[in-house]
């Protein structure tokens, strides 16, 4: 059998593997599916995809129909399986036991204010990063930052940073450049509000914490899938959303205050991110895939 996550590089395995009669599997990230994945679901024997839009009602399967772009009745709504999908059990335990304790392996925090914890992408985000520099003494004065800025991005942030930055809020703020998944975790774990871009991974990683978010969307994603995916989380109402344009200094820091000030608001975030998050989804993959292939072996 194939597996297939999609990408270009997928498309000539995934139709060999249709000329070779063998099963193709196919799972979608993002609301959007490009145009592989497009192409591969007309033969793929499953389609297992993350967001709810895709996501097959009775009435409508039974009618035949499909959604907007897969067929109903092999399209499985099974989440993304994120980096920490093999430890899901660990950390849905600690979430659920409200465990606040810093790990061991963090260090330099002060925990004296809320920890926001702002990412812009496995790559980085340079317009994020600037506009992090052009209000960080505002957002010092009531909070504490992790900023990961990218490998590229750094030494540049870094050198700003240290240009604007208010000798009393030093303490205040981290900087890095990228993170490992044991420290990426640890500070998901510590951190109160994330800011962060609107990946499919982000944000299922976001949700398997069970953390309140306010997602910036890439603006030239391909087929705007970003804000597809961040306008999809956010009915659950586990995310606020900020368009890139409306990157505003008094209306982005007036919408963090407003969280911070409102704690029933932020409760229920946390509530709708750990629901919709699907910490099984691997293994609801393999168990769909294991049963097809007893099947029709």
């Amino acid at each position: 059998m194939v597996f297939s996550k999609g990408g270009t590089g997928s498309l000539p395995i995934t139709y060999c593997s249709k000329l070779l009669r063998i099963p193709v599997f196919l799972h979608e990230s993002d609301v959007v599916p490009g145009k592989s994945n497009k192409i591969t679901s007309k033969w793929a024997k499953k389609i297992f995809i993350s967001f709810p839009p895709a996501a097959a009602s009775l009435q409508a399967m039974r009618a035949g129909e499909k959604t907007e772009y897969f067929d109903l009745a092999k399209t499985i709504l099974v989440g993304n399986p994120t980096r920490f999908a093999g430890e899901a059990g660990q950390v849905r335990k600690e979430l659920l036991e409200k465990d606040n304790s810093v790990p061991k392996e963090i260090s330099g925090l002060t925990l004296e204010k809320p920890v926001i914890l702002i990412m812009g992408g496995s790559q980085g985000s340079e317009t994020i990063n600037n506009f992090v520099i052009t209000i960080l003494n505002e957002l010092l004065k009531k909070y504490e930052l992790i900023h990961i800025t990218g490998p590229k991005n750094y030494e540049k942030v870094k050198i700003e940073s240290q240009l604007v930055l208010n000798k009393y809020f030093e303490k205040y703020y981290h900087l890095y450049s990228s993170l490992d998944e044991t420290e990426l975790k640890n500070f998901y774990k510590v951190a109160d509000l994330i800011i962060s871009r609107a990946g499919s991974g982000s944000i299922f990683e976001i949700a398997s914490f069970g953390k309140p978010s306010l997602l910036i969307p890439l603006p030239w994603a391909a087929s705007d899938h970003q804000s597809k995916n961040a306008y999809q989380y956010s009915k659950t109402g586990a995310t606020l959303i900020i368009e890139q344009d409306n990157l505003i200094p008094h209306f982005f820091l007036g919408q963090i205050d407003f969280l911070f000030s409102n704690h029933k608001k932020m409760e229920e975030m946390r509530q709708a991110a750990l629901k919709f998050s699907k910490p099984l989804a691997a293994q609801m993959i393999a168990k769909e895939i294991l049963e097809y292939l007893k099947i029709n072996q």
